[in-house]
């Protein structure tokens, strides 16, 4: 399961950006008239307002229509290329309503707001969310189809990176950071209902509060009878930046000893950090050896069965059942199964939020819960973990600059074929 670095590297492709929301912009209540053509996909006068939204970062906004050789237009004419042909390599191919969720959400995080919030912001100023949401669907779908299958084909050999530091001394003097922090989520049930989560969002936000107000974090924790954690006392102890998830490396960044994050919102809860030192780090990078049985569950599908099933198969193998035995006749992960479970040995940042949070609250020969992510229920074990010889967080680093400027150039190059056979057409 292990994770594409393309949603970072789309070119000018912007899924998640917002321009300001406090502008007072009010989108034209005028017919909804046709004003764009590319690749027989019609574009409205809302539509292309939103996309204006979705893609322009300016503070300012305002409607107006399409015109070629505008940079904002010509991104938008872009993404639509680009979805055109999503939809022709993929027809039967659905982004669920999960799927838009979620992408929202990470918008809401970008933005340090609850996503609640961006979507009542984005309806009192006129915005017409279902166009907004349409908007991410085609976005989301090219990054699952193009973008996947560019980047599935990409590799960065070792001499690449060794190249690529050798040509930028400064590299070696930037230093990656190692926080000593402390973390608790409280989970959200599988099917439960907008009522149930609000309620869960409600707790964390008071649980949040009450460190924030100078409780010990480890009392707020064992007082809550929803919070959860990998230890009793919530701390994570030193981790450096490669040994957590982006998504709480991006909010340990912005803080200052001492400090408590804003609720951090994940497919799986409601998160609160609290970081109590950070230092500079030159330690090498880890790799994790880690095996899994799989049970596929789509996105928006309750997956209350398949971890019923896999905590059975955790009973089984806590008893004596060999784990390899166990995924080879039990995993649906085709691609491992047949190893016995066994991903190998890998980084905690090349693998999907979830599964690597998991990964990292684990010791080694210990079994998970059973855990969800975008491709279903995981019950995960850890065999070991290396520090990479050789390879330090600048290496990790490099390698995904690198990896990134590839998909970029592939990217740039398929456009360039596809819009030598796409008809673009303004509408006055």
């Amino acid at each position: 399961m292990l994770k594409q670095f393309f949603n970072k590297a789309l070119l000018g492709f912007s899924l998640l950006i917002l321009i300001g929301l406090n502008t007072g912009f009010v989108i034209a209540q005028a017919i909804d008239e046709v004003v764009l053509v590319v690749d027989s996909q019609a574009v409205t006068a809302k539509e292309f307002s939103v996309l204006r939204l979705i893609q322009d970062q300016s503070k300012k906004y305002s409607v107006a229509k399409p015109k070629l050789g505008e940079p904002v237009t010509d991104a938008i004419v872009n993404d639509l290329i680009f979805t055109g042909h999503a939809k022709r390599l993929a027809a039967g191919l659905q982004i669920t309503e999960a799927q838009v969720d979620s992408a929202i959400t990470d918008l809401a995080q970008r933005n340090n707001i609850a996503a609640e919030q961006l979507v009542n912001d984005l309806r009192q100023q006129g915005v017409d969310i279902l166009i907004f949401r349409a908007s991410l669907k085609q976005q989301l779908l090219v990054q699952q189809v193009i973008g996947q299958r560019i980047a599935s084909g990409v590799k960065v050999s070792p001499n690449e990176i060794s190249e690529y530091i050798n040509n930028r001394p400064e590299l070696r003097s930037q230093q990656q950071k190692k926080f000593l922090a402390s973390h608790l989520v409280v989970p959200i049930k599988e099917g439960a209902s907008q009522t149930e989560i609000k309620n869960l969002r409600d707790i964390a936000l008071n649980l949040r509060k009450k460190i924030k107000a100078g409780e010990a974090f480890e009392s707020v924790l064992q007082a809550s009878a929803e919070a959860q954690s990998s230890n009793e006392s919530g701390s994570l102890g030193w981790k450096k930046q490669d040994e957590l998830p982006a998504l709480f490396v991006d909010v340990l960044l912005k803080l200052k000893a001492g400090e408590v994050s804003s609720l951090i919102e994940s497919s799986n809860g409601f998160h609160v950090l609290a970081l109590h030192k950070v230092e500079s780090s030159n330690a090498l990078a880890k790799e994790f050896q880690i095996r899994h049985i799989l049970k596929v569950v789509a996105p928006n599908v309750d997956a209350s069965a398949a971890a019923a099933q896999l905590q059975n198969l955790k009973s089984q193998i806590l008893v004596g059942i060999d784990f390899a035995s166990v995924a080879q006749a039990e995993s649906q992960d085709t691609g491992s199964a047949e190893n016995g479970g066994l991903l190998g040995w890998v980084r905690l940042q090349q693998l999907e939020p979830q599964f690597g949070q998991a990964v990292l609250a684990l010791e080694v020969g210990q079994l998970s819960e059973p855990i969800r992510t975008q491709f279903g229920v995981h019950l995960v074990q850890v065999l070991g973990q290396r520090d990479i010889a050789g390879a330090s967080s600048l290496e990790a680093r490099v390698e995904q600059q690198i990896f990134s400027e590839k998909v970029n150039e592939k990217m740039q190059d398929l456009l360039n074929d596809l819009k030598q056979v796409v008809l673009v057409e303004v509408v006055n």
